[in-house]
C-alpha cells in the first residue's frame, strides 16, 4: 500500500476535529489549531498516527519523541504558514513509523556489482577468490554530500539513523551530521567532534574537548526535537573503557559489546610489544591476556589473519586464511567492528590504499568479500526489519568520498 494510500485512509477516518477538546484550548498554539481547519485536521491525523505508531513500536523513545515534539510545536507555531510546516513535518515522520514499505523503498535502485562497471583492481581482486568467498551484497550511494568519515548506524522506532563524520577543511575540524536514508533528511548535530561516536539505548553519544586527562561528553536522544545535551566532563579512564560499537581506521582489538569476546589481528601475538601499546581498555587488555593463555595450546603463527577468543569456552579461534599463499595482495585488516549480535566481525583490507568489505561470520566460520570495490572502507552493520545492511565509505579522493549502504541480498 503506498504512502498515499495510507494517509488517505487516515483522512478519511479523520473526525475532522483537533485531538482535544478545543473548549479547553488555553495557549496560542491551541487556539491557532481550533480555529484553522487545516491545522484541526493535520492535529487530529497526527493523534491518530501516532497511537498507530505506538502499537507498532510502543517503547518509551516514541513518547519522549512526542513530548519533545509538543515541545517544539508550541515554541515554533507563532503563525499559520510555520505551524503547517511543523505539522506536515510531524506527519510525514508518523507515516514512515507505521508503513511496511521502508524495505522496498530502501532496496530502490539498489544492485549487485557490475563487473563492467569496476575497476581492473577489483576486479581482478574479485576474480582471484573462489566464488564461494566472493558473496557480494546490493548496494547503493545513499547521500552525495562531500567528505563522509566513520559513519555509524542504528534504528529507532522504524526509522534509520546514519550518523557520520564530515571533515571541513576550513577550520580543521570533524563535524557531526544525521542522515536518514528513507526521507534523505540530512543535518548538523555538533561541531569539533573527537574521538569515538556510538549508541546506546536510543540515545547518541559523543565527546570533544580532550584535554588534562578529561573529555567531555554529550548526549542527544535519537529521533527528538531536542539540541544535544553537555552529559559530563569524564576521565579518559572511564572514556576508554566504554563498551560500545564504534568505527575507527586502525583498530588492532576489538571487545564485543557484550564483553565477552575479543577480535584480535594477530599480528600483535608475533609482537614483542605490550598489549597496553593498543589498547587503553582494562577489559580488553583482561580479555587478551587469556587468549595469549589460550594461543598457547593453540600457538597463533599466521600474520594478517583475525582472532576470536571466547571468554565463556575459553577458546580461540582463528578466521579462515583465504589469503593464504597470496602475499603480494598486500593484505592487512583495517576498520573491524563487531555485528549487533556479537557473531559476525565486519572489516575492510589494506593494501597501498585499496581496500574492499568483509564479513566474517563466527558461528559458520566462514568469511566472505561482500563489498568489491577497492576503495571501500569503514563498514558499520546494522539490522532492519529483518534485514541485514552495512553502511560505508566508498573513497575515491577525500573531497570526493560518498556514503554508501549495502544491503544482504
Amino acid at each position: 500500500m503506498k504512502k498515499s494510500l495510507l494517509l488517505l485512509s487516515f483522512l478519511a477516518t479523520s473526525a475532522q476535529a483537533a485531538s482535544f477538546n478545543c473548549e479547553l484550548a488555553s495557549t496560542p498554539t491551541e487556539k491557532m489549531i481550533c480555529t484553522n481547519p487545516s491545522l484541526n485536521t493535520m492535529d487530529e491525523l497526527i493523534h491518530q498516527l501516532y497511537t498507530s505508531a505506538l502499537k507498532t513500536s510502543g517503547n518509551d523513545t516514541l513518547k519522549a519523541e512526542q513530548r519533545s515534539w509538543l515541545k517544539f510545536r508550541d515554541n515554533t507555531c507563532d503563525n499559520l504558514a510555520a505551524c503547517e510546516t511543523v505539522f506536515k513535518d510531524r506527519i510525514n515522520r508518523l507515516l514512515i513509523k507505521v508503513s511496511q514499505e521502508n524495505i522496498t523503498h530502501l532496496s530502490q535502485d539498489m544492485a549487485l556489482p557490475d563487473e563492467k562497471t569496476l575497476d581492473q583492481i577489483s576486479t581482478d581482486a574479485a576474480q582471484n577468490i573462489a566464488a564461494e568467498v566472493y558473496q557480494p551484497w546490493l548496494r547503493k550511494v545513499v547521500n552525495e554530500t562531500k567528505s563522509p568519515n566513520f559513519p555509524i548506524a542504528t534504528t529507532v522506532n522504524n526509522e534509520i539513523y546514519i550518523y557520520y563524520k564530515k571533515y571541513k577543511s576550513s577550520d580543521s575540524i570533524y563535524e557531526l551530521r544525521e542522515y536518514k536514508p528513507i526521507t534523505h533528511e540530512d543535518k548538523f548535530i555538533a561541531s569539533d567532534t573527537q574521538g569515538a561516536t556510538f549508541v546506546k539505548n536510543g540515545v547518541l553519544y559523543f565527546y570533544t574537548n580532550f584535554s588534562d586527562n578529561r573529555v567531555l561528553e554529550h548526549h542527544y536522544t535519537i529521533g527528538s526535537y531536542d539540541t544535544p545535551k553537555v552529559n559530563q566532563y569524564i576521565h579518559l579512564h572511564d572514556y576508554f573503557n566504554l563498551p560500545y560499537r564504534h568505527n575507527q581506521e586502525n583498530e588492532k582489538i576489538l571487545i564485543s559489546e557484550d564483553q565477552k569476546k575479543i577480535a584480535i589481528q594477530t599480528q600483535i601475538f608475533l609482537s614483542s610489544e605490550d598489549i597496553t601499546h593498543y589498547s587503553q581498555n582494562s577489559q580488553e587488555v583482561e580479555l587478551f591476556r587469556k587468549a595469549k593463555l589460550s594461543s598457547e595450546t593453540y600457538p597463533i603463527t599466521e600474520d594478517n589473519n583475525i582472532a576470536i577468543y571466547d571468554s565463556e569456552s575459553n577458546h580461540i579461534k582463528l578466521m579462515p586464511n583465504i589469503m593464504k599463499n597470496k602475499a603480494n595482495w598486500g593484505w592487512e585488516i583495517y576498520s573491524m567492528v563487531w555485528s549487533e549480535d556479537n557473531q559476525s566481525i565486519y572489516f575492510d583490507n589494506y593494501a597501498g590504499q585499496y581496500a574492499c568489505v568483509w564479513k566474517y561470520d563466527i558461528r559458520g566460520d566462514v568469511v566472505h568479500k561482500i563489498v568489491p570495490e577497492h576503495e571501500a572502507m569503514s563498514p558499520f552493520p546494522f539490522t532492519y526489519q529483518g534485514k541485514e545492511f552495512v553502511v560505508y565509505i566508498l573513497q575515491k579522493f577525500p573531497s570526493e568520498n560518498r556514503l554508501m549502504i549495502a544491503m544482504k541480498p
